[in-house]
């Protein structure tokens, strides 16, 4: 069958063609993306990935670069138990609120490590692939602190890098808030209260950020040839047996 046969057939079954190219459209949306209805959103699968990281100094008011060793073992205890406290609702229910998620969706985990090389205390944005990439979760969030810093890293996965950076930056200011409201119910003097500082800009991306749009084209475009395929074939088998039942009756005639 030459191009010329093809286009003429796909003209004779151009309503056909119409509607299975609607249909195709629909199973590549379907498989390509997580379809929700409320409230209305068109999500990536994990074809599409975001990624963002950034991290916060745990320190006083007054900064304890010269303050004795006491405060500065205060700070860092409180920088281990602030991290360990990212794994808990204070932190996660604000994040999932800014996602328009069920709390239960926010994946997290919390690393604090001993005796950490100096290559692996250095961001981890670079390294977010060996962290987390591998979760089947589509929100997930890492909190690390290196024993003995007053530093807390956080690291988030998302279907964008977009959400991503909300997870991140609303993970901050949740830690925040947390550390301001236990200042003020133990009436902390000023002098003496803890201050979150971020250490930098908060860093984001999307991994492979059209793949999902060119795969649902691909499956689309895979998934009407195949109907086309089909239905134009056993028309031509069908058309075949009508023609051979007919030439028994001519010669007979």
């Amino acid at each position: 069958m030459n191009l010329y046969e093809v286009a003429r057939r796909l003209w004779q079954e151009r309503l056909l063609a119409i509607l299975f190219a609607v249909l195709a459209v629909v199973i590549a949306i379907l498989f390509t993306f997580r379809v929700s209805f409320s409230p209305p959103s068109l999500r990536p699968r994990a074809l599409q990935l975001g990624t963002a990281g950034t991290s916060v100094l745990v320190d006083a008011r007054q900064s304890t670069i010269s303050d004795t060793r006491v405060n500065a073992k205060r700070l860092i205890r409180l920088t281990t138990s602030l991290t360990q406290l990212v794994d808990s609702s204070p932190i996660t229910t604000p994040i999932a609120h800014a996602l328009h998620v069920a709390p239960n969706n926010i994946g997290v985990q919390v690393q604090v490590t001993d005796n950490v090389p100096l290559m692996q205390s250095l961001p981890l944005e670079p390294q977010v692939g060996t962290e987390i990439l591998a979760t089947q979760r589509h929100y997930y969030l890492v909190a690390r602190n290196d024993t003995g810093s007053q530093v807390i890293q956080l690291y988030a996965q998302a279907p964008t890098g977009r959400q991503a950076v909300t997870m991140v930056l609303t993970a901050v200011q949740a830690l925040r808030r947390y550390v301001a409201a236990g200042a003020a119910q133990g009436h902390v003097r000023a002098a003496d209260q803890v201050v979150i500082r971020p250490l930098g800009n908060v860093v984001g991306r999307t991994i492979n950020p059209h793949v999902s749009e060119e795969a649902a084209v691909l499956i689309a475009l895979l998934a009407w040839g195949l109907m086309m395929t089909a239905t134009l074939t056993l028309k031509s088998q069908a058309r075949r047996r009508v023609s051979r039942s007919d030439q028994p009756a001519a010669v007979r005639s």
